[in-house]
């Protein structure tokens, strides 16, 4: 059986979290899946299939990193010791070595169900196809393809960097270059069945919040919908500074205990592949789980790599 060690969920109501330097997160590059659609900076970023395949075209970028991984990955680790957040922190989550950096990645990364995975893209057609000038004083410029931002960031003395989904951006510009693009005001969207929302609640949704925060983004989108309808039943429009007042939420989640717990949950992984010795890193997977067990903690499950008669490959555990 293979050791397993844990990382204690903070209890963020009783402990004092003094806090942890986090930087300003920094868009450095671009790419897309599709090239359908009219995007005024077409030619100036390369087409690729996912985060991946920029990775591995941007080598020397990527090791100067401690670790990749995506902006939906960060957000549920940094939720997790939140109970407002109970259908969302329990979690399984793969780290890999990938040369000289670890690899974060979520075992299932389903972020929406298919009906509301449907109604997010009915939400994203609709700015791009209809008047954003009737949600925004400014011209939106909204893509029906979306773009993903790459984006690096500091969070205590982990350098990340990660992709995120940019459906829009706020700007005056009705034709951009990539320099204008990268600098423009990132607008975030997503979709909540209007049994799940309650307009009073849109301050203290803490995934919410750390989307927008690892976007820098200063515009929301959220399409409120039906399950049981094709339409979406309405588009709330609200300006991300909000979630930076939590004083009267503070007993529902707090925004230093988020970035506090995201800094040791990434120490404890660089912490856990330094017990492994060092020529077995690279074929080493490394399986955290979220309250495994129902306990107030993440356990981490050490894998190796084993290649099969029929030359595939498959995890088991590292005695």
């Amino acid at each position: 059986m293979a050791p397993v060690s844990c990382l204690e969920i903070i209890d963020w109501k009783e402990e004092k979290c003094e806090g942890v330097n986090v930087t300003k997160p920094e868009v450095l590059s671009c790419f897309t899946r599709d090239w359908n659609g009219n995007i005024p900076i077409k030619a100036l970023i390369e087409p690729l299939d996912d985060f991946e395949n920029w990775r591995n075209m941007n080598d020397a970028i990527v090791k100067e990193y401690n670790f990749t991984t995506d902006r939906n990955t960060l957000s549920y680790i940094m939720n997790t010791p939140f109970e407002i957040m109970e259908d969302k922190r329990k979690w399984t989550i793969l780290a890999k070595y990938d040369g000289d950096t670890i690899n974060l990645k979520q075992e299932n990364n389903t972020i929406l169900s298919e009906t509301l995975n449907k109604h997010y893209d009915q939400l994203k057609r609709y700015l791009f196809i209809g008047n954003p000038q009737k949600l925004n004083s400014k011209t939106t410029s909204l893509f029906y393809q979306s773009i993903y931002d790459i984006i690096q960031i500091n969070i205590g003395d982990n350098r990340v960097l990660y992709s995120a989904e940019c459906p829009a951006v706020d700007t005056n510009e009705g034709q951009m270059n990539f320099e204008k693009f990268i600098k423009s005001e990132r607008i975030f969207c997503d979709i909540i069945d209007i049994n799940e929302f309650r307009l009073d609640r849109i301050q203290y949704n803490p995934f919410w919040w750390s989307k927008a925060k690892l976007s820098n983004a200063r515009l929301g989108f959220i399409g409120v919908c039906n399950s049981v309808e094709d339409r979406l039943q309405n588009i709330i429009k609200f300006n991300t500074d909000i979630f930076v007042d939590t004083t009267k939420y503070e007993n529902l989640w707090s925004p230093i205990a988020a970035w506090t717990f995201l800094d040791m949950f990434l120490s404890f992984v660089k912490q856990e592949f330094k017990y492994i010795k060092a020529k077995y890193r690279n074929k080493c997977l490394l399986k955290f789980t979220s309250y495994d067990n129902n306990k107030e903690a993440i356990s981490c499950e050490p894998l190796i790599e084993k290649t099969l008669l029929d030359g595939s490959v498959c995890y088991e555990p590292l005695l």
